[in-house]
């Protein structure tokens, strides 16, 4: 059995005694960047098994990205990032808006020029 510990102010914690001592949400953040540290380790050794556009068989969405649009653009001209906890929504939320944006004022202002 795999012993793991959180190790903080200099001291190793099993994870019910991090929570203890440490507090809940804090524990919680040292829990999540020790498992996002363990997962990344592991794809390190044997490769990232959810990486996307595997399908051979070409299907649209792999000729266009992963979120295409009817024009061909994509649908988040940045990908969006997430914290341990997913559930509340990506940290670059207005860096994608803002993303989003200049790309579409980009290509009305091609599509303007074109007319």
């Amino acid at each position: 059995m795999l012993d793991i510990r959180i190790v903080t102010e200099g001291r190793a914690f099993t994870l019910d005694q991090a929570l203890a001592r440490l507090g809940e949400p804090r524990a919680l953040r040292e829990i999540g960047d020790l498992i996002e540290t363990m997962i990344a380790k592991l794809d390190d050794f044997v490769g990232d098994p959810d990486l996307e556009d595997a399908d051979p068989s070409g299907d649209p969405l792999d000729m266009h990205g992963e979120h295409p649009t009817d024009d061909g653009r994509d649908l988040a001209p940045i990908p969006p990032i997430y914290a341990v906890d997913q559930t509340r929504g990506p940290t670059n939320t207005a860096a994608g808006r803002r993303a989003w944006l200049q790309s579409f004022e980009r290509q009305a202002a091609t599509i303007n020029q074109r007319t």
